[in-house]
């Protein structure tokens, strides 16, 4: 009633009002009325109620009849065909409906998502008459109880519900198992792994638990540990490759599972080292070394592990362990040096067999023994050590011990002579090597015995008096460091001729006069010479040569202790029928030495003694050189006194050596006359070329005239040869403590090698002293040496020089030509490897 409620309707030209819109946005509650025919009235009024009119002035106004039924449907057999389906399924719906009048609609409603829903509708065809409809259920009921009712009215628009039934929509989805984890993925035995999964369901999660699986098989439930995640611990008590597989279920006993998660579980690993035991072990033996790997929980053996054996930081190999834990290393210890040795067991980490190392290594020291051949005993002919020249020294025994604790093989001695202070190898001597013993044991003893074929080794007379050593090599395989060399054992070889001595007085007689010759023999040795005879050479018959205080040709001094000297005194006579002239006077040497040898010397110590005839001639050298170089030059001058009456025809004549010449003067010089007490002159300048001998030589000059007998003078002059050292390097280029060989030439002044002679080779630049090296047949001199590593760098100067020897009758000699440079070296220390 707009009048009621004030309400204005403005209906546009040409437009309509829709009063059903007006009647139904307020509607008419039939409430209890009664059925039968009813009219709904619509009038228009203004707004003071009037009645509207139309055109042809009848009043606005309008209604319409209708049937009013207020007894609804009735239903029966109600339901669905089944009660329990699965999503996606077919279900059907129905109800039977009756009614008073003629049925009208149906429709059917569920309730699935919390509200009513309408689900399909239809249209009676007859009264009585059935609603039914086939629906699939959707997958958003899974799980639920679902809830559903027909609607039905009649053509009068009465209508009414069914009662609610349910149906409970089955759950067929697993649950949903995500990021299974296990944590720590690799672990030791008896600790304990923690699992834990997201487990999700659509109705919610009725059980979970953990498949476990190694070598058996376990199942542990798991609980909620926070939100959607659950979790179990598991103590893992075997070793080996672990799988879990989480597992849940829902109340309709739906079955889901995660995706497997690996993990690995370790034992630890022991090794013991159990052979050999501490102690020495001779070279090149098989030493078996044993050590079992054991599981550390369960002290029993772990088969096919491998073991790392090593001696040191050196690695010998690996074996594996057999079913008891054993494993054996056959070490051959070929090779080794003497020293301690730690032999060592090492195992690592093995995934393979799910052993983790605990203890990774034991070891033990050891003591490798090996040979070693010294010379403990050298016995030789002469107990005494004494030798002379021209001695033969018939065997040298050498003994031989093995002092290291393994047995050495093919042991053999190899000997030779050498000079004490230049280690000059001599050629008289033993050089040979001597098989000792094939096989010597430890601390067992061989000899071998050097005899030359039974011929024995003869010292030459051009050997060198003072000491000698016996050089001693002593080699063998199997072990050890040989060679061993040995030097300690030494003889002295002697020259008795040096340990002699002669004087004669005076050394001018006239005939029918007498001179005294006087022989000294020292003895050299540590024990006496025995059965001493000296005897001298009486030069002519008509002359008579005796000892001294007997009548015997001979001077018999029977022993001369060790040091000692004795001399034997000769008293030479002459006669008016002696020859005249220059005569030599030298003795016979007879002894034995301390090593039973017999030894006789001829022509030893030689004097002149001038035997002057019934002359009044007077000749003397009255300047000459004591010394001389060769290819050099001297003044010789001599002369003659007539100490009688005036004798004619006097002739001074000089005579020289070979090699030597007059440049100025003449050899020979006449005089008509010489008066009484008056002096005739010769002098001349000589020169000594290469050609003459080094040493003494003697310068003669002799004088005569018609009436007197001749008379001569004899001097003796040194001669000397000057030297020259030349230089050659094995290189001129050299770094700081590397070696070098130097080599120096020393030859005479006619270009031949000195032999046997000590050459000095010096580095001027810094001042230092490389060292000696004697001369070899040729003059060869070499010097293997290093370059000090503080040397300075750049050129270096090296000089080499050479003493001289009055010996040899040689002038010293230096040369400073050769020239090296020295570089810088780079030098590693105290280098070292971690872990070792």
């Amino acid at each position: 009633n707009d009048t009621e409620t004030g309400t204005l309707r403005n209906i546009s030209s040409f437009s309509s009002l829709n009063l059903t819109q007006i009647w139904d946005s307020n509607p008419w509650n039939t409430g209890s009325n009664p059925s039968g025919y009813y009219r709904v009235f619509a009038k228009f009024t203004d707004l003071q109620r009037n009645t509207l009119k139309n055109q042809d002035n009848s009043e606005m106004s309008n209604y319409a009849v209708f049937y009013l039924d207020i007894i609804p449907p009735n239903y029966n057999n109600f339901n669905a065909n089944d009660s329990t389906p699965k999503p996606g399924e077919y279900v059907k719906f129905y109800a039977n409906w009756t009614d008073n009048g003629e049925l009208g609609s149906w429709a059917l409603y569920w309730n699935v998502s919390g509200s009513w829903n309408k689900n399909d509708t239809g249209i009676f065809s007859s009264t009585p008459d059935w609603s039914n409809t086939t629906l699939q259920i959707p997958s958003s009921a899974e799980g639920l109880l679902v809830k559903f009712a027909f609607f039905a009215n009649d053509s009068q628009g009465a209508y009414n519900w069914t009662s609610n039934k349910t149906m409970l929509v089955k759950d067929i989805t697993k649950p949903n198992i995500t990021s299974t984890n296990a944590e720590p993925l690799a672990m030791h035995r008896n600790e304990t792994v923690n699992i834990t999964a997201i487990i999700t369901d659509n109705i919610g999660v009725n059980h979970s638990w953990a498949h476990i699986q190694n070598s058996g098989t376990a199942n542990k439930t798991m609980g909620i540990f926070s939100g959607d995640m659950y979790n179990v611990s598991y103590k893992c008590t075997e070793i080996g490759n672990y799988n879990v597989t989480v597992y849940a279920n829902d109340s309709y006993n739906n079955v889901g599972n995660g995706s497997a998660v690996f993990w690995k579980v370790f034992g630890w690993a022991d090794v013991t080292y159990l052979a050999p035991a501490s102690g020495n072990y001779p070279v090149r033996g098989i030493i078996d070394i044993t050590c079992l790997v054991s599981d550390a929980n369960l002290s029993q053996g772990i088969g096919s592990y491998p073991v790392k054996f090593y001696y040191n930081s050196t690695f010998l190999g690996t074996n594996y362990t057999n079913s008891t834990g054993h494993s054996v290393y056959y070490w051959n210890t070929t090779g080794l040096s003497e020293d301690d040795y730690l032999v060592r067991c090492i195992i690592l980490d093995n995934e393979t067999l799910f052993y983790n190392d605990s203890i990774g290594e034991d070891n033990e020291t050891i003591h490798i023994d090996v040979p070693d051949v010294r010379l403990i005993d050298l016995e030789h002919e002469n107990s005494n050590d004494e030798y002379e020249i021209e001695d033969t020294i018939s065997w040298v025994n050498l003994t031989l011990n093995n002092t290291g604790g393994a047995s050495a093989l093919h042991a053999n001695v190899s000997l030779f002579v050498v000079e004490e202070t230049t280690f000059i190898k001599q050629d008289w001597g033993p050089d040979k090597t001597l098989l000792c013993s094939d096989e010597l044991g430890s601390y067992q003893t061989c000899e071998a015995d050097f005899d030359n074929s039974t011929s024995g080794y003869k010292i030459p007379l051009t050997a060198s008096t003072g000491r000698y050593v016996w050089n001693a090599t002593l080699n063998w395989t199997g072990g050890g460091t040989p060679p061993n060399y040995n030097s300690s054992y030494s003889f002295d070889v002697f020259d008795v001729r040096q340990n002699m001595s002669s004087l004669i007085n005076p050394d001018c007689i006239d005939q029918n006069d007498s001179a005294i010759y006087n022989f000294t023999l020292v003895n050299p040795f540590s024990s006496s010479l025995t059965n001493v005879n000296i005897s001298i050479n009486c030069f002519d018959t008509n002359a008579n040569c005796t000892c001294t205080g007997t009548s015997n040709s001979y001077c018999e001094l029977g022993t001369i202790a060790s040091g000692s000297s004795k001399t034997a005194s000769f008293n030479i006579t002459t006669d008016s029928s002696t020859s005249i002239g220059y005569v030599n006077i030298n003795a016979t040497v007879e002894y034995t030495n301390p090593g039973s040898e017999s030894k006789k010397w001829e022509q030893q110590k030689n004097e002149l003694l001038y035997i002057r005839g019934p002359t009044k001639l007077n000749t003397n050298i009255f300047q000459y050189p004591l010394t001389a170089t060769r290819g050099s030059s001297f003044d010789l001058k001599g002369l003659v006194n007539n100490t009688g009456t005036l004798t004619n025809n006097i002739w001074l004549n000089w005579t020289l050596p070979f090699g030597m010449n007059n440049i100025t003067g003449n050899l020979n010089e006449l005089n008509l006359t010489l008066a009484q007490n008056k002096i005739f002159w010769n002098n001349i300048t000589a020169e000594a070329n290469s050609s003459v001998s080094l040493g003494t030589n003697n310068v003669k000059i002799v004088s005569a005239s018609d009436e007197e007998s001749e008379d001569t003078n004899l001097v003796s002059i040194d001669i000397y040869s000057n030297t020259s050292v030349g230089s050659v390097s094995d290189s001129t280029e050299r770094l700081r403590n590397q070696a070098i060989i130097f080599y120096a030439n020393l030859t005479y002044d006619n270009s031949t090698g000195v032999y046997n002679e000590l050459v000095n080779f010096r580095d001027i630049t810094d001042d230092y002293d490389f060292g000696n090296a004697y001369t070899n047949s040729s003059g060869i001199a070499k010097l293997e040496t290093t370059i000090p590593i503080s040397a300075s760098l750049g050129e270096h100067a090296i000089n080499m020089s050479y003493s001289g020897s009055s010996l040899k009758y040689t002038h010293s000699s230096s040369n400073s030509s050769l020239k090296i440079n020295i570089n810088d070296s780079i030098t590693f220390d105290s280098i070292q490897a971690s872990p070792s």
